[in-house]
């Protein structure tokens, strides 16, 4: 069972195209799989160690590996993109909270428990970061919501 790169679609053996986006499907022919020959295994662990480079961009700092490392791999820069995105969203998040508690806490120490309300922040951060290395594992592009549509790396 094979899937679009670029949609997600689900592909049957052998096509050239994908029916949903007409992406062309590379490494994903049924032959090329099944024939066990060496190119074909070349194109399996290229493709894995592609995945892992992708999974590295969702794990905070580590993103510089694969954003330095993998110029020429469309699949990786997509992934290390968002992931820089959400490196730099969960920065401007620590900066926010660390502010909140320093100003709240020097009005009164009562208002610990509103400010720590601002740790909540991190969820949707998380969720964000387990859906990017979903997306990666499957070998798929998809954009996360709300920062998938910048572009810090061409």
């Amino acid at each position: 069972m094979y899937y679009c790169r670029n949609c997600g679609h689900m592909l049957e053996e052998g096509i050239r195209f994908c029916p949903s986006c007409g992406t062309p499907v590379y490494g994903a022919d049924a032959e090329m799989k099944s024939s066990g020959t060496a190119e074909a295994i070349r194109s399996a662990e290229n493709e894995d160690t592609e995945k892992l480079f992708a999974v590295l961009s969702y794990f905070g700092i580590l993103v510089l590996i694969p954003a330095f490392s993998s110029r020429k791999s469309g699949f990786v820069r997509f992934h290390a993109n968002q992931g820089l995105v959400l490196l730099l969203a969960e920065t401007a998040a620590w900066i926010v909270g660390a502010m909140i508690h320093a100003v709240l806490l020097t009005v009164s120490w009562r208002l610990f428990l509103v400010a720590s309300l601002w740790n909540l922040i991190w969820i949707p951060l998380t969720v964000l970061s387990v859906m990017g290395i979903v997306n990666a594992l499957k070998g798929l592009r998809k954009k996360l919501p709300l920062i998938g549509k910048f572009n810090l790396l061409k």
